[in-house]
């Protein structure tokens, strides 16, 4: 078995390198699969800390943050899904999601008064 370090070596590689895609691109799937890689490497390091303490709760810890990684690209998949199919060549997917908060922030706010 390898020692915790390493894990927590290529733990921190992982959450660099996802921090490094999230800041520096401007695509929104691009910035949501550098998320992810966040997300998986807080995982790892979750994981690799279980030996170290003997209590199981880093590895739930550690389901809960895939399944959150998990909910995060589907979400992805339906804005992509939902602009390709709206037919408009110039629509992206940041355009329709950006559209979709400013018709959500008006109901809310109509509902409110």
């Amino acid at each position: 078995m390898l020692p915790t370090t390493h894990y927590l070596y290529f733990g921190i590689a992982l959450f660099a390198l996802g921090l490094g895609g999230a800041a520096l691109r401007r695509s929104l799937i691009a910035v949501l699969l550098s998320v992810q890689l966040m997300f998986m490497a807080a995982a790892v390091l979750l994981c690799a800390y279980v030996p170290v303490h003997g209590a199981a709760q880093g590895r739930v810890a550690a389901l809960l943050i895939v399944l959150v990684g998990f909910v995060e690209v589907t979400i992805a998949a339906a804005v992509v899904v939902r602009a390709i199919r709206s037919g408009e060549p110039e629509s992206s997917p940041v355009a329709w999601l950006e559209d979709w908060a400013e018709d959500w922030a008006a109901r809310s706010e109509g509902e409110g008064s």
